[in-house]
């Protein structure tokens, strides 16, 4: 029987539970996005080399695809009767919601795991960070303008967005839409109506966005899936649109942003000229 616990309820972290002996085997529900997912590669890595006479496995929904991010991991129908694994503890790490000062993978590794803080974004398998270094000349930017879970808080307004498409077009570059249609899209984030060039009506898979971001020159996005998995993949030629959460959140590379709030015309030209 599995003693379940959630972490970020407790008074102790999860690796206070990992330090009791006799502990062999460990499974992390870990029920999130694709962004979530990326930021959370060099966390398990570290738990992994730390605790090595430990067997981890982490737990993910059936239906995102996301054992392309953790390809040893164990997919889970639902929540239900957890403490039938066969896991001496089962951890729901809830990936809290980033503060100023802090990126959101250091307030897990604070508030959940009780290891050092790590912000630093591990390696997707098969998408090593070197291999993506020289950049392409296919003369594509990946444009991702919505977030799913807080479309008023990162979204640009219609008007901007279609500043920042036709700046791409006019500087000689191809703007194509990042935005699978997943299971978890959200209805708001309707396609604007300038855009002519999208993923939307392809099958959603996670392999299929990384393919197309390993060839694009350079990518400019909210706080998304395809900003996490630039960041990790392509930190260089990635531009960041902020609203009102800026990059430090999620990284402390120095990553340019523009300003969705402010925009000043030509910002999104400026930062293109820096790819040629």
């Amino acid at each position: 029987m599995a003693k379940v616990i959630e972490p970020l309820r407790q008074d102790q972290k999860m690796c206070a539970y990992l330090d009791e002996d006799n502990v062999k085997r460990v499974g992390i529900v870990f029920w999130h996005g694709l962004g979530d997912c990326v930021q959370f590669i060099h966390i398990y890595e570290w738990l992994k080399k730390n605790y090595p006479a430990i067997h981890f496995d982490i737990m993910l929904q059936n239906h995102l695809d996301q054992q392309v991010i953790f390809p040893d991991a164990v997919m889970m129908p639902d929540l239900k009767d957890l403490e039938s694994y066969d896991y001496d503890y089962i951890f729901l790490v809830h990936f809290p919601v980033e503060i100023d000062g802090v990126t959101k993978a250091e307030l897990c590794c604070d508030l959940e795991i009780g290891c050092p803080k790590i912000w630093e974004y591990g390696e997707i398998p098969n998408y090593e960070r070197n291999k993506y270094e020289s950049k392409p000349r296919s003369g594509l930017i990946g444009l991702h303008y919505q977030n799913t879970a807080l479309p008023d808080v990162f979204n640009p307004s219609s008007e901007v967005a279609e500043k920042i498409w036709k700046e791409v077009l006019e500087s000689g570059f191809i703007p194509i839409e990042l935005d699978f249609q997943h299971a978890y899209h959200n209805p708001v984030n309707e396609q604007f109506g300038f855009i002519d060039c999208s993923v939307r009506s392809v099958k959603p898979k996670i392999t299929t966005l990384l393919d197309l971001i390993s060839v694009c020159e350079g990518v400019i996005a909210v706080p998304s899936g395809p900003l996490h998995c630039s960041l990790a993949m392509i930190p260089k030629r990635v531009l960041y649109m902020e609203k009102h959460v800026p990059v430090k959140r999620f990284t402390y590379w120095d990553v340019p942003s523009i300003n969705l709030k402010e925009y000043n015309d030509g910002d999104t030209s400026k930062w293109l000229n820096t790819l040629i």
